[in-house]
């Protein structure tokens, strides 16, 4: 599948979002 660059972004913010929620190193590592 293809994503776009606002797609890919938006993701990457929830992700580290939830990094974040669930510990710092967690986020560290995306």
């Amino acid at each position: 599948m293809e994503y776009r660059k606002e797609d890919l972004m938006e993701a990457k913010k929830q992700i580290l979002g939830v990094g974040e929620n669930m510990g710092t190193e967690e986020s560290k590592k995306i």
